[in-house]
């Protein structure tokens, strides 16, 4: 496999670690709004929704400056593909991360904590104010105080998951992410059946939080030590302020259309598009997945040897077009089943169905807009994402107060579509006018798109003509898009294998770790020894020595030996003593990254780098049963004086 879709896999497989994640959020989400909408009638759901997403801009206000701060001072990079110190000298790089990286997180959760509780402690004297402004009702302070308690506990909550995908945990992440949603549902069902109406739902998602906050904390316990340090909290707050404008403008743009909704429309019409927007909400999920597990990898040596092997302006383009091919393929699903799918909710709420393409296609032109952001090369590029991002707020500020007015439910999503349409223009125009523009295929862009919606008008012809047949049609419009695509040439037939070498490798690791465990079999018995005490029991190279009587340099000798052997690489490389150093570090992931870097910048190949990494870390998560399984293995010491 070339490093690409070496690439491609691994954000594919990660992606889909982290989507089953978003995914219960999704699920949970959907059947919370299926059984709330059958408990609260439709003006308290409408109440419902305004308060959840006050709730959630409470929780980005929180987090401004902590969140991105904190994330930037203790690994260099937010996640999102601006990695600070790429593009500087190493030990400058290195300069700008804390000294102690868990003294650092501990501080950025404690502020995160501090503000997040006098914030709260001041709305709570304000409620009935805030109750008059969100729902016109003073009476309905309850509900505001637990939107913004859930808010706050979010706050924290959200720093301390991101943290597990910053450090490349998919699987913590997925089970962390999942937690929430789960007690979430648990807490607010029963509060709501039992007469508690909308302030009971805020509080059922008030603790539901809590209790997933306890567990993320549990889940990321050896990466924060419990401090406060008024130096660092200086310093986050210095990195993260940067980054305001950006987090206010997309909130903005992404949940700012319900509230707006709200102050012209009554509260039936603000549950109907709370529904729609829950239901496209699979769209955010999707993407969020696919940037999750791209922004952490591209601290990788992966990412290094994609760079090497075709530079990222061919690289990014064949990324952008397919994630393109990929979102609309997504809008043409929600556009074919929004009738099926708006089911979830009574008979009462059928009319969202119309809504859910709108929203979706808004979600997905977002995702286009940092998708671009990430792979355009030009000068000042955050600055001009930055200026961007508050253009399109702007943009969409306005256009909503120009349709929502004259169309209702459709003018916000509409002015959401045209809000990131804006921002998407901007960054294109600044990638063409680059050093380096951005070879975009947009015929083949423009050919899916076509196709797309050639599906979709067939789909609803057929509908129209043999309504009884109606979902076995959709099913069909839907499955012949991405025929279409290879007839029209859109996916070459050459891509085709790319595509399947790369879809290979998203089988489960339980397959890998056969295959692993049965390459660990033919090893020599003094490599095997070696690699064991190393990786299985955790030994350093000088208890190794010690135990086996061997000089140290034979034992790194066996122990690269056997990992290249296992990796399916060259015997050996000067590098491997630097390579054992890196592979072995006990740092924080922030600090092996570094080391990482230091690596392939002095001359190691990166694609190495990487087959070795991945191939040391699936031997530290095998089964005890495959280290036993291999014939003659039991006697190491005696193996490795041998």
């Amino acid at each position: 496999m070339t490093a690409l879709e070496t690439l491609a896999a691994r954000i594919g497989r990660h992606g889909t670690i982290y989507g089953a994640g978003t995914a219960s959020a999704l699920v949970f989400g959907l059947v919370q709004v299926a059984v709330l909408t059958r408990l609260l009638d439709l003006a308290e759901f409408g109440q419902l929704a305004i308060l959840l997403v006050f709730s959630g801009l409470l929780t980005i206000v929180y987090n401004l400056g902590t969140l991105q701060g904190s994330l930037s001072r203790v690994f260099g990079s937010t996640g999102g593909g601006d990695d600070e110190g790429a593009d500087l000298p190493l030990e400058e790089g290195a300069r700008r991360l804390a000294r102690d990286k868990r003294h650092a997180l501990g501080t950025g959760i404690a502020l995160t904590a501090l503000v997040s509780g006098v914030c709260t402690l001041g709305l709570a004297l304000a409620a009935p104010t805030v109750a008059d402004l969100l729902l016109h009702d003073r009476s309905a302070t309850g509900a505001v105080v637990w939107a913004a308690v859930a808010g706050a506990l979010g706050a924290i909550w959200r720093l301390v998951s991101n943290v597990l995908r910053m450090e490349r945990r998919p699987g913590s992440f997925a089970v962390v992410n999942t937690t929430r949603p789960v007690l979430v549902v648990a807490a607010v069902i029963p509060l709501v059946a039992a007469g508690g109406g909308v302030a009971a739902a805020m509080a059922g998602v008030a603790a539901g939080t809590a209790l997933s906050l306890g567990v993320g904390l549990v889940a990321t316990r050896r990466s924060y030590s419990f401090a406060f340090s008024s130096e660092e909290a200086r310093a986050i707050l210095s990195r993260g302020w940067n980054y305001v404008p950006i987090v206010l403008g997309l909130w903005v743009i992404n949940n700012a259309d319900l509230l707006l909704l709200s102050a012209y429309a009554p509260d039936p019409d603000v549950g109907l598009y709370r529904v729609a927007s829950r239901v496209a909400a699979v769209m955010s999920y999707a993407v969020s997945a696919f940037m999750m597990a791209w922004g952490p990898l591209s601290r990788t040596p992966l990412y290094a040897a994609v760079e090497k092997e075709r530079g990222w302006a061919s690289a990014g383009s064949s990324m952008a077009t397919y994630f393109t091919l990929g979102v609309v393929g997504m809008v043409l699903a929600l556009a074919i089943g929004a009738d099926v799918l708006v089911r979830i909710a009574p008979p009462s709420y059928s009319e969202a169905a119309s809504l859910i393409p709108l929203i979706g296609a808004g979600l997905a032109l977002g995702g286009l807009v940092v998708l671009v952001y990430r792979v355009a090369t030009f000068a000042h590029k955050r600055s001009a994402f930055t200026g961007l991002t508050v253009v399109s707020a702007i943009v969409f500020l306005l256009s909503a107060l120009l349709l929502i007015p004259a169309w209702g439910s459709s003018g916000a999503a509409l002015s959401v579509i045209i809000g990131h349409a804006a921002g998407l223009a901007g960054m294109l125009l600044l990638s063409q006018r680059g050093t380096s523009p951005l070879p975009l295929e947009y015929r083949r862009i423009a050919l899916g798109t076509a196709a797309a919606g050639a599906c979709f008008l067939v789909a609803k012809l057929a509908a129209a003509a043999l309504p009884k047949a109606a979902f076995g049609e959709d099913v069909a419009a839907f499955l012949a898009f991405p025929v279409l695509l290879v007839v029209l040439g859109v996916i070459p037939r050459k891509d085709l294998r790319s595509l399947h070498a790369a879809g290979r490798f998203l089988v489960p690791v339980r397959t890998e770790q056969r295959e692993l465990a049965a390459r660990l079999m033919r090893l020599s018995p003094e490599r095997y020894t070696v690699l064991r005490l190393v990786t299985h029991d955790r030994h350093s190279l000088d208890e190794v020595t010690e135990m086996t009587g061997t000089p140290k340099e034979a034992v790194l000798s066996r122990f690269m030996a056997a990992l290249r052997e296992l990796a399916g690489l060259e015997p050996s490389s000067e590098a491997d003593p630097r390579v054992a150093d890196y592979l072995l570090s006990p740092q924080p992931v922030a600090e092996r990254d570094q080391l990482a870097r230091r690596l392939w910048s002095g001359g190691a190949d990166p694609l190495e780098l990487d087959a070795l990494t991945l191939t040391f870390d699936r031997l530290r998560r095998i089964r005890r049963s495959a280290w036993n399984g291999a014939p003659g293995r039991s006697r190491t010491r005696e193996a490795a004086r041998a």
